[in-house]
């Protein structure tokens, strides 16, 4: 695994680009605590010996855990991850998140290096539940890619996605024009293209991702659900100084029914939650209609989501105590979701701030984050706590 991250093979002329480039790919990797290369002389004046020395991290876990936020109440996780299988690079993971609005199961298997080659492999099988305030999504399905390296640090990797999705539950509000094609089997075609050039994939503190990825789905490839998906993500990473990190996350989407009918109710994009707006509970920013909550009762906002999606997060990591991986963060985000009638506007975005406490656990990283909303409108939360093991980019 190590012989298949080095720019240099034995014999070439020494090249000092070349043999940094080799250290910083280990170091990406995300799999070892220290890399170290020396170069004493060889047998002769005019040649170099490369020892390279690794101290491999622990790469196998099985975690459980328990939280509470907010929005979900008490939240229990269990997974069993591997991360460098036999030294081979290849990882992968049984994991099971449950709390009030969720249920996650999913079993993934990634091979970075697919028949010793510079194909990537990635497969995943999944079955999931989510309350939301006005239907329950449930759906199970799974997934295979394959890619190829670009250059040093770029990848194009193609896939197809399978899913079925039953939509219940619905509440009073939802109107019939959105109860319509709710549920059915989505078969895609994904494109990706990305540029990765960040010190640790795992754990980066310095360096940027930019992807791009294109998803089809439709009747000519065995679905019910006829709709074209582009989205972008690009995130930045910079150290500052006595251990401070800046991050920067961008994220746009848009998708087009490519039938006569509105994109289905839930491929559409919402906005608030952990991993967007955290001053927000979960899907409670986006395009809305005031509704009548019950023939006699009063109006409500029923939110139906968007065809476009634009959010910005910002942090600053402040380490507490570096060999336990303890850290404090201050954020800011922006965002939202707009409707067919709209278009991307940076004025109509909506914004939070808040702090919290991240911890790089036996458990995985746990983020306890408390958000609290700009220009809070009537029935938002002042404060809202969110709790989840994973990073947010």
């Amino acid at each position: 695994m190590i012989r298949r991250e080095l720019q240099i093979k034995e014999g070439d002329i020494y090249n000092t680009r070349l043999v940094n480039l080799s250290k910083q790919k280990l170091q990406q990797l995300g799999y070892f605590e220290e890399v170290n290369f020396a170069t004493p002389r060889g047998k002769s004046d005019d040649s170099l010996v490369l020892n390279i020395n690794v101290k491999e991290k622990s790469t196998g876990t099985f975690n459980i855990g328990a939280g509470f936020s907010t929005a979900e109440n008490f939240i229990f996780s269990a997974s069993i991850a591997k991360e460098n299988f036999f030294g081979y690079g290849i990882g992968g993971q049984i994991s099971a998140e449950l709390s009030k609005l969720r249920q996650q199961f999913m079993l993934e298997y990634r091979d970075p290096y697919f028949l010793d080659s510079q194909w990537m492999l990635n497969t995943t099988l999944y079955r999931t539940l989510y309350v939301y305030n006005d239907f329950d999504r449930r759906s199970y399905g799974g997934s295979l890619s394959i890619g190829h390296r670009v250059f040093d640090n770029s990848s194009v990797s193609v896939g197809y996605q399978v899913e079925n999705v039953d939509v219940t539950n619905f509440s009073s509000i939802v109107p019939g024009f959105f109860r319509q094609d709710a549920s059915g089997l989505t078969s895609e075609m994904m494109l990706n293209v990305a540029r990765d050039t960040r010190d640790n994939r795992l754990f980066p503190s310095k360096g940027t991702y930019l992807g791009v990825e294109n998803e089809l789905a439709g009747n000519k490839l065995g679905g019910q659900n006829d709709f074209y998906r582009v989205s972008g993500n690009a995130r930045y990473y910079q150290p500052i100084i006595w251990g401070i990190v800046a991050k920067a996350n961008g994220k746009i989407g848009f998708i087009k029914s490519m039938n006569d009918r509105s994109v289905p109710l839930f491929e559409r994009y919402y906005t608030g939650g952990v991993y967007s707006l955290r001053g927000f509970l979960p899907r409670s920013i986006g395009p809305k209609i005031r509704i009548p909550s019950s023939p006699a009762g009063p109006d409500t906002d029923f939110v139906y989501g968007g065809d476009k999606l634009l959010t910005f997060n910002v942090e600053l990591e402040f380490p507490i105590y570096a060999p336990a991986g303890v850290k404090w963060v201050f954020f800011y985000d922006a965002g939202n979701a707009f409707g067919e009638t709209q278009n991307y506007s940076i004025k109509n975005l909506r914004t939070d701030w808040g702090f919290g406490l991240r911890w790089q656990s036996p458990v995985g990283p746990l983020r306890f984050e408390w958000g609290l909303p700009f220009n809070r409108q009537p029935g938002e939360d002042a404060l809202v706590f969110n709790f989840t093991i994973g990073s947010l980019f």
